[in-house]
């Protein structure tokens, strides 16, 4: 997911949010990222994009080309299915505190 807050620019500009969103999805799309759902927000953020990159590397690259060019500043949480925490828990062990890459 990947969070944004528009500069002064785009606020004084905030009619035109949703036309700006087509030249926007183009540019995630042709880095490869799927887009599930993009969210206007109230709060902190005026949106919340729910994304999926092939890899962190090309997230960041994208997100830091996007603040660059749009002048749009972004924060990423990333976000995990209940089978991925499940493979994950798989390495922690039940008892103790020893972690799986612990060397005695």
């Amino acid at each position: 997911m990947a969070d944004s807050s528009k500069n002064a620019e785009l606020k004084r500009n905030i009619k035109e949010s949703t036309k700006r969103r087509t030249g926007e999805k183009a540019l995630v799309e042709k880095a490869g990222v799927k887009i599930h759902g993009i969210y206007h927000t109230w709060g902190p953020y005026d949106s919340a994009w729910i994304l999926e990159a092939p890899s962190d590397e090309i997230l960041q690259t994208l997100l830091l080309i996007v603040g660059k060019v749009r002048g749009v500043k972004t924060t990423t949480l990333g976000a995990f299915t209940e089978a991925e925490v499940d493979k994950t828990l798989e390495r922690v062990p039940q008892t103790g505190n020893a972690s799986p890459w612990h060397h005695p």
